[in-house]
């Protein structure tokens, strides 16, 4: 009898461990892989929108390059889980000139939207929030000094007369053209609609410096730690797809138009488009962030989203 009292309170102390522990190992975690499949679907544009070509390009989710059925947790954020590719979808989207910077966020943002949203589930583009907010602000800080980000004086000459920009660009949150500065408008992640009219030219510009890196693989490594590192630079070194934000970098007497992407490994920019009248053009994957609530996912072998 004494023997039984002692080992039924053993019991149910072990219980109560084996309950915790697996309550524990249930509990969804940042970089958990998550099964969703998106309802077969397909986007239509025309490249004139974001490169020097005219063609008309149907995407579909159900194409081996973009079909997506694997992601991992970036965040969660209360009730809100956001998830991004496992493995980045193999299609590259070419962008170029004035009109990559006017609507390269756009067209990045209805892609995503258009091939892998749901009911009750959002896809949009990745853009630079969600890869800063991981980065500890002070280690950020620190990498913004090294490039003069958001230098208040606009370059070394003041004003820039080779003064060609894009079209967005006087839509634009703190844009200077022609000595009027512009308090309120778009932010640099901001794109609403397409824009027809790709380019116009100033007397001179002040284009304020937005532009950073950080820096190489190594450094951005650090920077995200190993957990955020393998979910959004998977590929290491080899990593290259599209980030939904533009920015703006100085030089002497140019300034140059950006779209955002990881590339080597890194952030950096894409020089699309000079003040002065030239244009360059480059192609990256895609890389989507589709958010869900928290009560959608259930767990079996996997989690699954439903």
């Amino acid at each position: 009898m004494k023997k039984n009292k002692i080992l039924i309170p053993l019991v149910i102390l072990m219980l109560l461990v084996y309950i915790l522990i697996n309550k524990k190992s249930n509990k969804l975690k940042i970089g958990d892989i998550v099964i969703y499949n998106p309802p077969i679907s397909s986007y239509k544009y025309n490249e004139k929108y974001i490169n020097n070509n005219n063609n008309v390009i149907t995407l579909s989710n159900n194409d081996k390059k973009l079909k997506i059925t694997k992601w991992k947790v970036l965040n969660i954020n209360k009730n809100k889980i956001e998830l991004v590719p496992y493995k980045i979808p193999s299609y590259e989207l070419y962008i170029y000139g004035p009109q990559g910077y006017n609507n390269g966020v756009y067209i990045l943002n209805e892609i995503c939207s258009k091939l892998y949203s749901d009911k009750n589930i959002t896809a949009r583009s990745i853009n630079v929030e969600d890869i800063e907010k991981i980065i500890y602000k002070k280690a950020l800080d620190n990498i913004k000094s090294k490039t003069d980000y958001f230098k208040i004086q606009p370059s070394k000459t003041g004003y820039i007369k080779n003064s060609w920009y894009p079209t967005i660009y006087e839509l634009e949150k703190d844009s200077v053209i022609d000595d009027e500065k512009k308090d309120d408008g778009l932010k640099l992640s901001d794109s609403y609609e397409l824009i027809d009219n790709n380019l116009k030219k100033a007397n001179n510009i002040r284009p304020y410096k937005t532009y950073y890196s950080t820096i190489d693989y190594n450094t951005t490594k650090k920077l995200l730690g190993d957990k955020y590192a393998k979910i959004l630079i998977p590929n290491k070194e080899s990593t290259n797809y599209w980030v939904a934000t533009r920015s703006i970098g100085n030089g002497v007497d140019s300034a140059h138009f950006d779209l955002r992407r990881i590339n080597e490994g890194y952030l950096r920019g894409a020089r699309v488009f000079d003040s002065n009248n030239k244009s360059d053009g480059f192609k990256a994957n895609i890389f989507p962030v589709i958010t869900v609530d928290k009560k959608q996912i259930k767990k079996t072998d996997y989690y699954y989203v439903y």
